[in-house]
């Protein structure tokens, strides 16, 4: 997705997603960089890292979930709080999915920004 310097600064201003921040179905979160010199990776300015959307999980999302090791083979019906689940998928690909807990999704989100605030800002809408 390009966006403009305009659009960009727009997101940049938008709700902070924090550890607190409830999550919800259709939640776009933006992972936004600040550069002060043209680079490799990214241009002079703001720029667009990261554009996740949150969704209810679906019966193949659960399927995949209850297929990784990662998981123990458990069965979603031996999940005490289905509804803290939320499938995070990439908008530029939307095939592109994981089922998570809600601390799991916002310690992904806010790892690496945690790390360097100043470099960067994540919003959601």
């Amino acid at each position: 997705m390009q966006l403009t310097q305009e659009q960009l600064n727009e997101l940049a201003q938008a709700e902070p997603f924090t550890k607190d921040t409830e999550i919800f179905e259709g939640m776009q979160i933006y992972t936004i960089t600040r550069s002060k010199h043209d680079g490799v990776l990214f241009k002079k300015g703001l720029n667009l890292l990261s554009h996740d959307v949150i969704l209810a999980p679906t019966d193949n999302d659960w399927d995949l979930w209850e297929n990784t090791p990662e998981n123990g083979n458990r069965s979603r019906y031996q999940v005490k709080n289905p509804d803290d689940y939320w499938t995070v998928a990439d908008m530029e690909d939307l095939d592109n999915r994981s089922l998570l807990l809600v601390e799991e999704i916002k310690n992904m989100e806010l790892e690496v920004p945690s790390q360097n605030p100043k470099f960067f800002i994540v919003t959601y809408n």
